[in-house]
């Protein structure tokens, strides 16, 4: 069965993460890309009966075919037959996922025995919003270490196949990406806000030209209570952010945005690297 484009998702049937499962499949659906669980080589289910408890554990039968593939703990051994048609279209996670499939996912024959994993990931929160009716909104944080044209890129095609809206959002002020300022904030001109929703509304033009409805949101204050007052829905909201938001800022221990959006904000990521992103 034709694996690719398709979703995977690391799933062991002892254990199995029902958030995960859930996003996935209805992420899939949404998509109408199909899934592909990586299961652990040494599960005694059958496929059939994988495929079985992957539909229990979301309460619903997937409307897309569900392939199974054996992998082992370390992930340095697929089947020939999987290599070939690497790399999945993106690879759904659990945010605690002791494996670290972002080196994984972005690996290459040069600096690992095996090719590249997926395109991108998707990690999903431990403890998510209550309700998750589908994802409307594409979040995209840009600062000014944000890779914007790698990240609208990303949302463009996603809110093409997921038929949703975009919101690029910019929290203003030194460290606003991460944490209100320790300092008095200066007063919100609204010349610097003008100023920079003029910016973003230029990077969204591409967008827009696509027929995706884009907003674009400026605030003083943190992420957070940018976020939180900007009338997003984030129960049907997925970020997309790239590497520059998974680095800390200052003395600020583990706070960077994308755990931010993961920690705070129960919003699923998906990360995007410029190196694999394809187009």
């Amino acid at each position: 069965m034709e694996l690719v484009p398709t979703i995977a998702v690391h799933y062991d049937p002892g254990s199995p993460n029902s958030e995960v499962l859930s996003f996935a499949a209805g992420f899939s659906t949404q998509t109408r890309l199909s899934v592909t669980l990586l299961v652990p080589d040494t599960s005694a289910e059958t496929d059939a009966e994988i495929k079985s408890i992957f539909d229990i554990a979301i309460d619903q039968q997937t409307s897309d075919p569900v392939n199974v593939v054996r992998i082992s703990d370390s992930l340095d051994s697929l089947p020939e037959s999987v290599r070939l048609l690497l790399p999945f279209r993106c690879l759904v996670i659990g945010v605690n996922e002791t494996i670290d499939f972002e080196t994984i996912a972005g690996a290459t024959r040069d600096s690992r025995a095996f090719v590249r994993l997926a395109d991108q990931v998707i990690r999903i929160p431990s403890r998510p919003s209550n309700s998750r009716p589908g994802i409307r909104h594409l979040v995209v944080p840009i600062d000014d270490e944000s890779e914007s044209e790698m990240l609208l890129s990303a949302a463009q095609e996603w809110a093409s196949r997921l038929e949703c809206d975009v919101a690029i959002v910019h929290a203003v002020g030194m460290l606003a990406a991460v944490s209100p300022h320790p300092l008095p904030m200066p007063c919100a001109l609204d010349s610097v806000v003008s100023g920079i929703a003029e910016n973003l509304n230029c990077q969204a033009i591409p967008l827009r030209n696509s027929g995706i409805d884009v907003s674009i949101i400026v605030d003083f204050g943190d992420l957070r209570s940018v976020m939180e007052s900007s009338g997003i829905d984030i129960t049907a909201a997925l970020a997309i952010c790239g590497p520059g938001h998974n680095r800390n800022k200052w003395w600020f221990i583990d706070r960077s945005v994308l755990r931010m959006f993961l920690k705070q904000l129960s919003i699923p990521v998906l990360s995007v690297n410029d190196s694999n992103f394809r187009s």
